[in-house]
């Protein structure tokens, strides 16, 4: 009865080995189970009536800016005034020499080179004009040079109304003082054929139209003639008192502003000097440097 008894308790515990908590393990894995399957079955937030914003640039309402393409080559046309003068330099007397030994053959000559130094101080400046056909190259983002051909036209003007003193040269008497009364009003214009050299240097940040810079260079200029003050005629080449050949150098800015993708507007203000004497050493007359002050304008076109 007792083994009964037994029996029966061993049969209704658990056996060996087995786990006791085993049914509510499985009641756990149910539990979790079912939470899973809750989330996933949750309703998701619709937000297809709240539209998102969206983020918009500036560059998306501004206009769209042309891109300009570096090129190294372009070709100017430059023209404009400039207010001229000239300085006048030693070697040569302004005032009337008393003796002096000349020859006979000279006499003419020395009195008409007096007169003319004379009235050279009775000038003033005057309105001349240049004209420039040149090629440039940019040589980098700020150094650039320019070579090419050009025309220039200094000019003085003499208003003078009174008596001019001056040494007349005879053999029989020797030297004696003359005075000649003058009523003058005349323009001297000294023309050249030039061939400037230039070199720029751009100053600052370059904007996408404006640029600025400074300019300096030289000039060799060929005399092709004029008007002077010992002749209202034109003095030529061949029979002429100043040099075939001069040398004058040249300062100033270089301004360029855009107007296209390839044309360029141009303002050239400068200053120029001759640093060679206009009139020739055997001439007699008083050494003369010519000096302007003006400004280009024009259009430069890059090529490419």
């Amino acid at each position: 009865m007792a083994d009964g008894n037994a029996s029966q308790s061993l049969a209704g515990s658990p056996q060996a080995g087995t786990n006791e908590r085993a049914p509510a393990s499985a009641g756990s894995t149910l539990s979790t189970a079912t939470v899973g399957d809750m989330l996933r079955r949750a309703p998701a937030l619709s937000l297809a009536g709240f539209p998102l914003p969206t983020a918009q640039l500036s560059a998306d309402t501004m206009p769209a800016v042309p891109v300009v393409v570096a090129r190294r080559w372009a070709m100017q046309l430059l023209g404009g005034p400039a207010q001229t003068f000239r300085t006048l330099g030693g070697g040569a007397n302004l005032e009337p020499v008393a003796t002096r030994n000349v020859p006979t053959a000279a006499a003419n000559f020395v009195s008409g080179n007096i007169i003319a130094n004379a009235l050279a101080k009775k000038e003033q400046s005057s309105t001349g004009f240049g004209l420039q056909v040149q090629a440039s190259r940019m040589l980098s983002g700020r150094w650039g040079v320019s070579a090419g051909l050009g025309y220039q036209e200094y000019a003085t003007q003499t208003d003078y109304s009174g008596p001019i003193t001056y040494t007349i040269y005879s053999a029989p008497n020797g030297p004696r003082l003359a005075s000649r009364e003058f009523n003058l009003s005349q323009r001297d214009t000294y023309r050249f054929a030039t061939v400037p050299l230039r070199v720029s240097y751009a100053l600052g940040q370059a904007s996408k139209r404006l640029r600025y810079g400074l300019l300096a260079g030289t000039d060799a200029a060929v005399y092709l003639g004029g008007s002077t003050t010992r002749s209202a005629s034109s003095a030529s080449k061949s029979n002429s008192p100043y040099r075939p050949l001069s040398l004058s150098v040249t300062a100033g800015l270089d301004l360029h502003y855009r107007v296209g993708p390839r044309l360029e507007i141009l303002v050239q203000p400068n200053a120029t000097y001759f640093l060679t004497s206009l009139p020739k050493p055997v001439s007699g007359l008083t050494p003369r440097y010519l000096w302007g002050a003006g400004a280009l304008f024009g259009v430069s076109y890059e090529l490419r």
